[in-house]
């Protein structure tokens, strides 16, 4: 007789009677039976082939720790949550301070991750943070000259008398060099802050028109702003950098001949005002300027909008000048 049919054959209205007493010990020595099948070890785990069975409990164990965060990430997040408090306190009052704390929180770390972390933060600081865009460039190049920095996400090492490096977890390695002083000489080159700051300009840069569309497709306006700045920020920086002698004329010349190619006019002749109206122009040699101005006195400005029709003026006025 089953659990089921024991179950089906007890009477609710009369549990008192001598058969539901004889139906109450054959259910309880059916469930004893259960219990005791329940703790057996299955015999194919006997085998050697099924023998990872028996600990698999112990495994589920060992995997529920896997989940969870190990020490260094949490290290890492901390590092990061402290960057970005530093980032966000930025007054001219606590200027000293906030650099200080910068380089202790980068030299908290040796993992190279915390670099793309603070550069990318800063880049969004210094277009949505208008008032103090200096300042988080003057900390970006401050940090960028300490040279004890950069040692600390590396490891110099002699092999067959040769010195080499490598990125601290990373097993690419560069050399050989001579001796260890040059090896130090190309590390601070390679990981140089300002230098990696630029390729995130580059990729800002490549992306002006992506952030351009999407403007033109949003409604909101906060929405709307923070879009332009992405667009507009980009030049705002290379301005500045440029008067700093960070980046040289070349790159400059480069910057302003994409925008002379004019795949999407007005926001071109917007983002050439900002870096005209901003750079140290007499930096540049008469004749690349001359070849700038011919360039731009073929676009139609009676076309334009009439707030890019006022910036065109701008321009044009700056190269009548030369």
């Amino acid at each position: 007789m089953s659990i089921k049919t024991v179950l089906e054959s007890f009477k609710m209205e009369d549990y008192n009677n001598i058969e539901n007493i004889n139906l109450i010990n054959i259910f309880i020595e059916k469930y004893k039976i259960i219990e005791e099948e329940d703790n057996k070890v299955p015999i194919f785990t006997s085998t050697h082939k099924y023998s990872v069975y028996k600990s698999r409990k112990k495994e589920y164990k060992k995997k529920k720790v896997l989940w969870k965060k190990l020490e260094h990430e949490n290290n890492i997040q901390k590092i990061e949550s402290n960057i970005r408090s530093n980032l966000n306190k930025m007054n001219d009052d606590v200027y000293n301070d906030i650099l200080d704390d910068l380089k202790k929180n980068l030299f908290e770390s040796n993992n190279i991750c915390i670099f793309d972390f603070f550069l990318n933060l800063l880049y969004d600081k210094v277009i949505y943070d208008k008032k103090f865009q200096r300042k988080y460039l003057d900390l970006l190049d401050e940090l960028s000259n300490n040279n004890m920095l950069y040692n600390n996400y590396v490891k110099i090492y002699n092999e067959d008398g040769k010195y080499y490096w490598n990125i601290i977890n990373n097993e690419k390695r560069y050399g050989p060099y001579e001796n260890k002083k040059d090896a130090k000489i190309t590390v601070r080159n390679k990981l140089n802050l300002n230098k990696l700051f630029l390729n995130v300009l580059k990729k800002e840069f490549k992306k002006r028109y992506d952030y351009i569309d999407e403007m033109e497709k949003k409604e909101d306006d906060d929405d709307k702003y923070k879009l332009k700045r992405k667009y507009i920020g980009v030049f705002e920086i290379l301005a500045i950098l440029y008067n700093y002698n960070k980046i040289n004329t070349d790159l400059i010349i480069v910057v302003i001949g994409r925008l002379l190619e004019f795949n999407n006019l007005e926001y071109d002749i917007e983002c050439l005002h900002i870096i005209t109206q901003n750079i140290s122009i007499n930096k540049i040699s008469k004749d690349k300027l001359m070849n700038i101005k011919n360039k731009f006195e073929k676009v139609k400005i009676s076309k334009l909008s009439s707030r890019i029709k006022y910036l065109s003026y701008d321009i044009s006025d700056l190269f009548e000048n030369i």
